[in-house]
Parts: structure tokens; C-alpha cells; sequence
């Protein structure tokens, strides 16, 4: 028999979380437990809301969502940004996976966030949808070009869009292991990361110059190549130098998925997201 629990944010219980992580995606050799309390237990917007699954008292799955603040139709709303879902392979086709997102869903309503967010892979994607009733919203898009990417109209507002201020910006520039870089232009700073392929630097995110920490390095080219991924209608991509990856060239769907907790059945419009790669934790 399967039992799901709260997941704890002590040293111990996020040790044995990450081993899970680890154990199920080898390549998330980044995620100890020193990662987790970073992520679930440093947040300054709250907690993380986990969920853990445990057979025989031993851990066999875990799901979590982050907590983060969001525009959402004209008002702030605190949400849930879904993610690190893990089930053993010995335990698949139990279950498990609907069992802990839906238990995420019932916390995070009766703790007063208003959404559920994530980027699921494939497999993720289809339970979420088809079987829990999220809505795919649609894939981020993802190009490639050189130089800068194009400026935002600032006029365009984007119906859902993540909110920061300095404390978060903060908190997610300090993530164990990073490699984060800063371009200055004037008031505001583009925050940059290596793309995982020679010569490519992803661009994650603009703010204003006063929130980015003295600490983080500084860059005048981050790469001769750039890689942005994200979804914002005020920008136009038609003349710039920017080409739009195929589908499959991506080792993952980047599916924008959404669930509304609060009972009114909302549904976001695909043309009015504004999403950038440091909104989740893919970087």
C-alpha cells in the first residue's frame, strides 16, 4: 500500500528526497540536499508545498510545487510552479503520479494559492492534461540568434506574467552550482547562463540593474551564439536575427501547463503569456 505524506523540509528527509530525484533522472547530478533546501525551504514567497510517496515506509515518489507571485488578469496571485516529479520505476502504473499531484492541488488550495503552473515532459504532460484536467496552454517557444534579442513593448501587457522583486531575484540567482553572468544595458541587467552547447549562452531574464547582487560576474559577450526560450507577446520577432528551433531538435516538449485552484474553471489565453527559462528551474 502506498501512503503520501507532507513532505519535511529537514537535512535527512531531503537527502533521501534528492537520492530519489538522482536515482530516477541520473543527469539531475546537480539536486542534493543542500539543492533542495534551497529550492522548497529558502523561498521568500513560502515553503514548497511536496508531497512524498512511501511504500513500506520506503520512498517511492515525490512531486513538489515552489511557491512564486504572478500577474494574473490584471492582480497579483501567489501560485504553485510544479516540478520534480519522480515515481520509482519498480512502482509505476500504481497510480502514484495522479495520487501526489492531485494531493499537491488540495494543499496548495487550501493554502490560498490561486494556480498551478509547470513545464512537464511528455509523459508528465499527458497524465496532467488528460487526466488531472490541467490546460496546455502551448510549447515555449525556443530561438536561436545572434546579438541582442528584440526590445519588449512596454505598452503590451501580457495577461500572466511572473513577478519579482530584489529579495527573489535574490534567492533564485543564488542557486547551488549556477553559473549565472550579467550584461549590463544602462537601468537594467540580462542575466545569462551557459546553454549546454559549445559557443551558446542562454538568455534567462531582464531586470533592473539595482536587484542583480554585486556578486554575480560580469559579461560584455555572453557567447557568440544566444539561446532565448520563453513565451512574450510584446516582443516581435519578424526582422531580427533570431530563427525558431524545430520542435524536434528539443530533448524536452517545454509544455506550459496550467490549473486554476480556485474553483472558477479560469483558463489563460496562449497569446498572453510572458515567460522567460529563469521563471522555472531549468537553469
Amino acid at each position: 500500500m502506498v501512503e503520501l505524506r507532507r513532505c519535511e523540509l529537514a537535512p535527512g528527509a531531503l537527502g533521501e528526497v534528492a537520492a530519489l530525484v538522482r536515482r530516477v533522472i541520473p543527469r539531475a547530478r546537480e539536486i542534493d540536499a543542500g539543492f533542495l533546501a534551497w529550492d522548497y525551504a529558502r523561498c521568500p514567497v513560502g515553503p514548497a508545498v511536496g508531497i512524498n510517496a512511501h511504500a513500506d515506509g520506503v520512498l517511492v515518489g515525490h512531486i513538489a510545487g515552489t511557491p512564486f507571485r504572478a500577474q494574473l488578469a490584471g492582480r497579483e496571485e501567489r501560485g504553485l510552479n510544479l516540478h520534480h516529479a519522480v515515481t520509482d520505476p519498480s512502482f509505476g502504473g500504481r497510480g502514484i503520479f495522479k495520487a501526489f499531484v492531485s494531493a499537491v492541488l488540495e494543499a496548495g488550495s487550501a493554502e490560498g494559492y490561486g494556480f498551478v503552473v509547470g513545464l512537464p515532459n511528455a509523459n508528465s504532460t499527458f497524465g496532467v492534461v488528460e487526466r488531472l484536467g490541467f490546460q496546455l496552454v502551448r510549447s515555449l517557444d525556443v530561438k536561436l540568434g545572434v546579438g541582442p534579442t528584440p526590445e519588449r513593448n512596454a505598452a503590451v501587457q501580457p495577461e500572466f506574467a511572473r513577478l519579482w522583486n530584489e529579495a527573489e531575484l535574490a534567492w533564485r540567482l543564488a542557486r547551488p552550482g549556477a553559473r549565472y553572468r550579467v550584461q549590463r544595458r544602462d537601468a537594467r541587467a540580462l542575466v545569462f547562463a551557459p546553454a549546454g552547447l559549445p559557443g551558446v549562452a542562454a538568455e534567462l531574464g531582464a531586470f533592473p540593474g539595482a536587484w542583480i547582487p554585486e556578486t554575480l560576474p560580469e559579461t560584455r559577450a555572453p557567447g557568440p551564439l544566444r539561446l532565448w526560450a520563453g513565451l512574450d507577446p510584446a516582443r516581435r520577432w519578424s526582422r531580427s536575427p533570431y530563427l525558431a528551433l524545430p520542435r524536434r531538435w528539443l530533448p524536452a516538449p517545454l509544455n506550459f501547463v496550467f490549473f486554476d485552484l480556485t474553483g472558477a474553471g479560469r483558463r489563460l489565453e496562449p497569446a498572453g503569456l510572458s515567460v522567460d527559462l529563469l521563471d522555472f528551474d531549468a537553469f
